[in-house]
């Protein structure tokens, strides 16, 4: 033996030396040894074996080989580290089986061609099949509905070509009935890195689905129940102001939400004092009770309708809480006028009660003995029990009135009891009348006692309140609807929070690279371009939040005007052709040569379409293919946009025009969006008389949307401007207002740019002193600033002789129509909505030269 040898199993050379191998070792080792070793010397053969050395704890791996001279020879090597791995291997490859055959979640391996090449026992289950049976078939050779088979191998086969993991949702009918898994597949490489099959992990969400739907359905109920609830429900803001009425609020007091949101509710419905002075707000009841106690229950108060009539109410109050902060109030209020009337008609019943009793029908009156038997009637009884005198009078109260579990309970017993005791006792509970029926009853049991003080009998009295506990039910979900509104609300600002900071990441990256880059004239473009992008994908989120207020509060006008079709498809193509371009798709246009005419906005439908068509080229795969057709039926103009993208899920079809509504479509996480462009362009379609509807086959089978307009007689058509020649801007003196300073600073330099001479001015009284003494041909001029605004600014410069020729457009971020009202009113020649666009800007400037010359 070496001296490496030696070492390895911690011996001496000199000790061994003389001595058999086998007597230098233990026996459980040398006995082994010695087997192995007589073997090769006695059949001079090569043998192989492996031994443990327990000692040392290591493994050796043993090559004994016979020599020339007659004798052996030994090659010895230390396999402790790989004989270790091994093991490790082992239990690895153990617990991953144990987990594959105990998971509930589906486990599987497919070849390329989708074969099955494992499947574990959940997977198994589902198939309704053996091992032997499910390995090495596809789907399709597994038997099923093809079209299911064709779906899951088409996933299968995307996602091998891609090369990359992807989480799909498929539908599986099989022997435990049809559910909905969220499958993980992911592609499998062999040695050289080709895609050789793919792994996938499958969850049943059938579950989860269902409870989504469920969750939808309640949802829509409780819109439906609040619309159409009789009690009057107002909410208000941490500071009074109304956010909310259903409609009968809005009946009760007179008032439309439109003409009071946003005001200071106690405002318009005047709470009074009893002796009809308005209360100031702060020391109005419900204010003062609601940040002690967090409500007011039964609040009774005078209000005041739209015409000034006043009518008694009785309300109640409940402070919204959001992470521990007041948000809001929700006040349920009942018009009590009736309910007074009744009152007074109670007290008047009091004094006459011997006489006047027996006419009572909205209360079943009647009397008792100590038992419970029926001494007396009145038609209240007949009204609201259903039984005539003969029926009553005589017999046992308790198995007419109390519910069966009521009896068991001794709710009876109990009630009577308390009245003895107490003189009186409540029974606002759930009883019968005659036939079972149940309702909901308002009433006391009071104790009739005799001349000597003794309780002689019981006098109940009962009327059925099951509308006003089902009113109180529907307020308890009104106010669930309301919280769930509120989360809703919260899900948006968030979305458009999200939605309007993605653009400034571009945007300040851009600007770091042109810092960085310096004379790089094509890098700077390259920048340029991508912020102008960006840019312009901010705008249009505001555009369409902006376009739907307007539509939402009826302050949009259409600019009707007869056109021909292929005009606003044609701006459509053009607006939305980089963004195709940029994602690779074929798109084909089919447009009849004979033209369709319509009455409508040009720049709406321009918009309409161009909706469209960008929904298509986001939500197609890229290098997909997408069709605008125009074609005439009867007396419809039609146009349809269809793609071969991710589709739309069948359960969102019906709501896919919803506001907010976002299909959870493969690709729709990285497109973005605020979920209303769709319903925009659906308003606007109605807003000219058309129709538009959406068809799918689903998860990847594209879409297609069809757009219906009323077709008119040729005639004066629009005319088409697209080829009209820009005018040059001549040199103009402008100044731009702005307390921006930097958009300020950067419209002047663009305009200077652009060969004109500028000057720049941060507030309004700075802007009349500069344009004094600049003179300016032309003034751009921002409405919010600080010292003067612009409005005021603007009269001001309009009041001398130099300003009464001067251009003046407001650049402002306020786009309202009452905006452009008070702007026109203030002097102002246009009205501009930051950002501007250049072009538009250079339009506007070119339009001023034809002008004036």
């Amino acid at each position: 033996m070496n001296d490496a040898a030696c070492g390895s199993v911690g011996l001496d050379r000199r000790d061994i030396l003389g001595k058999t191998v086998w007597e230098t070792f233990p026996p459980a080792v040398g006995t082994n040894l010695e087997v192995q070793y007589r073997r090769a010397f006695e059949d001079r053969v090569t043998v192989e074996f492996e031994n443990h050395y327990e000692p040392l704890g290591r493994w050796f791996a043993n090559k004994v080989f016979p020599t020339p001279d007659g004798g052996i020879a030994v090659l010895t090597r230390d396999v402790t580290a790989r004989k270790r791995d091994e093991e490790t291997l082992r239990q690895q490859t153990a617990l991953l089986w144990a987990i594959s055959d105990t998971t509930a979640d589906l486990i599987f391996a497919k070849d390329r061609d989708g074969r099955l090449t494992f499947a574990n026992p959940a997977t198994l289950a589902v198939l309704g099949l053996s091992e032997r049976d499910a390995l090495g078939k596809n789907e399709a050779e597994r038997g099923g509905d093809p079209a299911q088979a064709e779906r899951i191998m088409a996933n299968d086969r995307r996602i091998m070509a891609a090369g990359q993991p992807e989480v799909v949702e498929e539908e599986f009918t099989g022997p435990l009935g049809t559910h909905v898994y969220m499958a993980t597949k992911s592609p499998l490489r062999g040695p050289g890195g080709e895609v050789s099959g793919l792994v996938g992990i499958s969850r049943d969400v059938t579950d989860r689905r269902r409870a989504e739907e469920t969750l939808r359905y309640q949802a829509d109920l409780i819109q439906s129940i609040t619309d159409n609830a009789t009690t009057a429900i107002f909410m208000m803001d941490a500071r009074s102001r109304c956010t909310f009425m259903n409609p009968a609020a809005e009946r009760m007091t007179g008032f439309a939400f439109k003409e009071v949101e946003g005001g200071v509710l106690h405002d318009f419905i005047h709470h009074h004092r009893p002796d009809g002075r308005p209360y100031p707000m702060p020391e109005c009841p419900i204010d003062r009770a609601l940040p002690e106690h967090g409500e007011v229950r039964d609040h009774e108060d005078l209000f005041f309708r739209k015409n000034g009539e006043p009518f008694p109410v009785l309300c109640n109050a409940r402070v919204i809480y959001k992470q521990g902060v007041a948000v809001g109030t929700v006040i349920e209020v009942r018009d009590v006028t009736e309910q007074r009337r009744a009152a007074d008609e109670r007290l008047l019943i009091e004094r006459r009660f011997r006489t006047l009793v027996e006419q009572v029908k909205d209360y079943a009156i009647f009397t008792t003995d100590l038992e419970g038997r029926a001494t007396s009637w009145n038609e209240g009884v007949g009204r609201v029990l259903g039984y005539d005198e003969a029926e009553w009078v005589g017999h046992d109260t308790v198995p007419l009135i109390f519910t069966p579990e009521a009896r068991r309970e001794g709710v009876p017993q109990r009630e009577m009891g308390e009245a003895a005791a107490t003189g009186r006792a409540g029974n606002d509970r759930w009883m019968m009348k005659k036939g079972g029926v149940r309702f909901f009853a308002n009433g006391t049991t009071t104790a009739l006692r005799g001349d000597d003080g003794a309780v002689a009998g019981f006098i109940k009295v009962m009327r059925d309140m099951t509308e006003q506990n089902r009113l109180e039910e529907e307020l308890r979900e009104v106010a669930a609807r309301l919280s769930e509104a509120d989360r809703r609300k919260d899900e948006f600002l968030a979305t458009l929070a999200h939605e309007l900071r993605n653009p400034l990441a571009p945007i300040r990256n851009g600007l770091q690279i042109m810092k960085l880059v310096g004379g790089d004239a094509g890098a700077v473009e390259k920048s340029r371009s991508m912020m102008e992008r960006q840019v312009s994908q901010m705008a249009h989120l505001i555009d369409d939040l902006m376009d739907l207020s307007r539509i939402s509060r009826g302050k949009i006008a259409l600019q009707k005007t007869r056109l021909r079709l292929a005009e606003p498809v044609g701006n459509a193509v053009d607006a939305s052709r980089p963004l195709i371009e940029e994602r690779g798709h074929d798109l084909a246009i089919d447009i009849p040569p004979d033209p369709v005419y319509v009455d409508g906005d040009l720049t709406r439908l321009s918009q309409v379409f161009g909706n469209l068509l960008n929904n298509a080229a986001k939500y197609t795969e890229r290098g997909g293919r997408i069709r605008l057709g125009v074609r005439r039926e009867g007396g419809d103009a039609v146009v349809a946009v269809e793609d071969n993208g991710v589709g739309i899920p069948a359960p969102m079809l019906p709501r896919v025009f919803d506001m907010f509504t976002q299909v959870d479509r493969s690709l729709e996480k990285s497109q973005g969006g605020l979920g209303i462009g769709l319903n925009i362009v659906r308003r606007l379609v109605e807003m000219h008389g058309g129709t538009i509807a959406a068809e799918s086959g689903g998860h990847g089978e594209g879409s297609r949307f069809t757009v219906r307009l009323p077709v008119v007689q040729s005639g004066d058509a629009h005319p088409d401007h697209s080829s009209d020649p820009k005018a040059t801007a001549a040199c103009r003196r402008i100044l731009v207002v702005d307390d921006n300073r930097d958009g300020a600073d950067s419209l002047a330099e663009m305009l200077r740019i652009m060969g004109n001479d500028t000057q720049t001015a941060h507030d309004g009284l700075e802007a009349v002193a500069v344009a004094e003494a600049f003179r300016p041909d032309v003034i751009l001029m921002d409405i919010g600033m600080p010292k003067l605004n612009g409005y005021e600014a603007c009269r001001r410069i309009r009041a001398e002789p130099w300003g009464k020729g001067t251009v003046i457009v407001a650049c402002t971020g306020w786009g309202q129509e009452e905006d452009r009202r008070q702007s026109q009113e203030a002097g102002f020649d246009s009205h501009m909505v930051k950002p501007v666009d250049p072009a538009a800007l250079e339009r506007m400037l070119a339009e001023l030269t034809a002008r004036t010359g």
